[in-house]
């Protein structure tokens, strides 16, 4: 495979990918995606529409380079993927939690307007909190000292239940779930969410703990679009909300 990167963009670059996919060119995405991160750039367009196959090794590849960027707070999004590409990475769901464009000029739009969102209008962010009982707390300290984006509003529920009766009757752009909730419990609620009766273009974000990891895997599995881990760096809360919000407005005029 070869690999292109345009690092003449200002606010972000753009890396081409020519050729196949696979398990012979998986450290070489891996690398170059990662390279590019460590070079200071933040926002990075893989330009897929010259890939002609790729398979589970390839796709790994791209998913393990952009989990460091976005771990690092930085962002990652996907350009002209072809049909039979695209359905390699959604078999696994990644179209869940991974930003596809359908061309170059989408996905530089996204990143020449900053994936910003409306800086004058005031954000819901509903948090089911069970066990872990600082999340709330945690979150607004964050918000009021460092966050860059809309004010944000902050909601708390300690059951799902009650989640659900917030849900009824408020709007809200983002969730968060503590990790601690049962497996039940926790699937029950994420499917009520994203259903026709709830607010089915809201993202869903999983606070995970170090001991609560194999509760976040299987709520993402259920349908949650990103974890997060306890307790937030300021950084990673920004990256991660702005990227979630714009997804949630991006999903409710789809």
């Amino acid at each position: 495979m070869e690999i292109r990167i345009r690092d003449d963009r200002l606010k972000y670059s753009i890396i081409d990918f020519i050729g196949d996919a696979d398990v012979n060119a998986m450290a070489s995405i891996q690398e170059k995606i990662e390279k590019t991160f460590r070079g200071n750039e933040r926002r990075i367009i893989c330009n897929m529409s010259e890939v002609k196959h790729i398979n589970s090794s390839g796709v790994n590849g791209f998913l393990l380079a952009a989990k460091t960027v976005t771990n690092g707070g930085g962002e990652i999004i996907f350009s002209a993927m072809q049909p039979h590409v695209e359905r390699v990475f959604k078999l696994g769901r990644l179209d869940k939690y991974l930003k596809f464009f359908s061309n170059l000029n989408e996905a530089e739009q996204y990143f020449k307007s900053f994936g910003k969102i409306d800086t004058s209008v005031e954000e819901n962010i509903l948090i089911l909190e069970k066990k872990n009982t600082y999340i709330k707390a945690h979150l607004t300290r964050i918000a009021d000292k460092c966050l860059k984006i809309s004010p944000i509003k902050t909601f708390l529920a300690k059951s799902s239940d009650q989640a659900i009766r917030f849900l009824k009757h408020k709007n809200f752009s983002l969730v968060l779930i503590d990790s601690t909730l049962s497996f039940g419990e926790g699937k029950e609620f994420i499917e009520q969410v994203l259903s026709s009766d709830g607010q089915a273009n809201i993202p869903i974000l999983i606070v995970m703990t170090d001991d609560t990891v194999e509760n976040a895997a299987y709520f993402i599995r259920a349908g949650a679009h990103d974890v997060i881990s306890f307790p937030f760096k300021p950084v990673e809360v920004e990256s991660r909300l702005r990227l979630l919000m714009t997804l949630g407005k991006q999903m409710s005029v789809g």
